[in-house]
């Protein structure tokens, strides 16, 4: 045979040597990887069918020529040559490289042959196509590049632990909110990050989710105190995660440290910007974090919704039950919209009975979603409630959409608008008020052309009429909706009463109009009344009406 006579002219390992290869060419030709069988000269003296068929080369090309005049194109070996390196040590070697010849990257391996004499006289030499594989390393490597990009470029923290509690992951917003460095913090329990007292719930928490799937924390925003290195507890808020990776699990955890926001909510509640009643912010605290939120929105392009809530049927419960009780339905609305929404919103009282709620990064169905869980606490308040009446409110939403900013007015005027839509809808009263004019909640009493009202800042305007809610005046220009003014009444004689009061409505005067001294007529409610201001105002009106 031409393959015996082949080997014979190119080998001195003996009669044993050739017996064995011949043994295992079937085998050879059989396997796709690369296999030749190199002497010590580095010539080839046995070569597989995948050699002749990714070299377009008969065997009888091949035997007899240079591994790397074959494999290479090269007149002398690479330098990571694995036959030479097999051949010197007497053991397998492997290297990993790029072959230009070949179009690819290949794993060349080389296993030492011997005699009988245990002497080293060829290896065998495979050369496997990786090609595949190292593009998809290659492709991990830069996805996992990107990842790492995203993660170091946070603004909040990005914490990942094992199931085991150890720190896998600790970006770089991580080590500058809690002091440690990566290499401080990977390998290391999360619980460096806790307080003593919240560590056992925290490893309960793992526990149970490990063994049910379960968990009341995971996926779902929360509110903890966490604390730095140096011992200094502080407040976050946690948004946390599970995922899988080769049947190992995971935790995720978006830490944001909200020291500042908690700063400024006390700041607010140490300059009385709370509403006395529910306890929520009033209109101007409402208005000083939600402006902060939409500078943080503008800035993130981050999303957010204004919910505006009206409580119906106001005006009846006080006819009906007395004011002590719509006082209580105020206080029992303003708990079910701190039951319904997170803490890390901003849930105010803004007017007599109309409540609003600037929601942080809402889910993308809120419309559906927030109505859903709000009119099902309702739902549950109601059926337990003993009261006499049926608490209810309407809404109304609007998105702050980032690629078409808008301001907190603008939102609160859509929000309150389609809120008037869904009352309309449920309502088949009739209201006679200028348009945009809320329904007042109690009897107005005129005070004669004896009192003006003073603007401040505007001019002295004649008072049309005048409730414990609010009062309507004659004004020579229109005036902007949810403009707040200190309104100061006067008589002939002096100042009566002075108090806080929000534009309601403003409207062109209706033709005809008697004791007219302006073009408009304007309806402002009051705000922020405190028990002596009230008690003032009750007095002033007591005296209109039986003087």
């Amino acid at each position: 045979m031409k393959i015996m006579s082949d080997f014979k002219d190119h080998t001195s390992s003996g009669k044993k040597l050739f017996e064995d290869i011949l043994e295992w060419q079937q085998t050879f030709d059989a396997i796709p990887d690369l296999i030749l069988v190199i002497n010590k000269k580095n010539k080839v003296i046995m070569a597989n069918k995948a050699v002749e068929k990714k070299f377009s080369l008969a065997r009888k090309d091949i035997i007899g020529k240079s591994c790397h005049s074959i494999l290479h194109g090269s007149d002398n070996p690479p330098s990571f040559c694995p036959h030479s390196k097999s051949l010197e040590t007497g053991e397998e070697q492997f290297s990993e490289a790029y072959e230009k010849k070949m179009r690819g990257f290949y794993l060349f391996s080389a296993t030492p042959l011997f005699n009988e004499a245990g002497h080293r006289i060829a290896t065998v030499e495979v050369a496997r196509d990786i090609s595949d594989r190292k593009h998809a390393e290659d492709a991990l490597e830069e996805s996992e590049s990107i990842f790492r990009a995203i993660t170091e470029s946070a603004i909040d923290a990005i914490v990942s632990i094992d199931k085991d509690d150890n720190i896998v992951l600790w970006n770089q917003t991580a080590g500058k909110m809690f002091g440690y460095t990566a290499e401080e913090a990977i390998g290391n329990k999360l619980t460096i990050i806790m307080p003593r007292k919240h560590r056992p719930a925290h490893r309960k928490g793992i526990s149970k989710f490990l063994s049910s799937g379960k968990s009341r924390v995971v996926g779902k925003n929360y509110e903890v105190t966490a604390v730095k290195k140096d011992g200094t507890e502080f407040p976050v808020e946690l948004s946390l995660s599970s995922w899988e990776r080769k049947d190992d699990i995971f935790f995720s955890a978006i830490v944001r440290d909200i020291t500042t926001r908690k700063n400024l909510e006390q700041k607010l509640r140490e300059a009385s910007l709370t509403d006395e009643l529910t306890g929520l912010l009033n209109r101007r605290g409402f208005t000083t974090l939600s402006e902060k939120q939409l500078q943080v929105s503008r800035r993130h392009k981050r999303r957010f919704s204004i919910l505006f809530f009206d409580l119906n049927e106001m005006k009846q419960i006080n006819d009906s039950f007395g004011h002590k009780a719509g006082d209580q339905a105020l206080i029992e609305l303003a708990d079910i919209l701190k039951k319904t929404f997170r803490s890390s919103d901003i849930i105010a009282r803004i007017g007599g009975d109309e409540f609003t709620v600037l929601l942080n990064e809402p889910n993308p169905d809120v419309d559906n979603v927030i109505t859903n869980h709000y009119m099902q606490n309702l739902q549950t308040f109601n059926d337990r409630s003993e009261r006499p009446y049926t608490l209810s409110a309407s809404l109304g939403i609007a998105h702050f959409d980032p690629a078409h900013p808008t301001s907190i007015d603008d939102l609160l005027a859509k929000a309150d608008k389609l809120m008037y839509e869904h009352k309309s809808r449920k309502s088949d009263e009739t209201s006679h008020a200028p348009a945009g004019q809320d329904k007042r909640n109690s009897e107005r009493v005129s005070t004669g052309n004896d009192y003006v009202a003073e603007l401040v800042v505007s001019d002295s305007s004649m008072i049309r009429n005048i409730s414990n809610n609010g009062i309507c005046v004659d004004t020579p220009y229109m005036l902007k909706k949810d403009n707040i003014y200190s309104v100061k009444i006067h008589s002939k004689d002096s100042e009566v009463f002075s108090q806080s009061a929000v534009v309601v409505w403003s409207a062109s005067m209706r033709k005809g109009a008697v004791n007219s001294s302006g073009h408009y007529e304007t309806g402002l409610m009051f705000i922020e009344l405190d028990k002596t201001r009230k008690k003032a105002l009750n007095s002033f009106i007591k005296d209109l009406t039986t003087s």
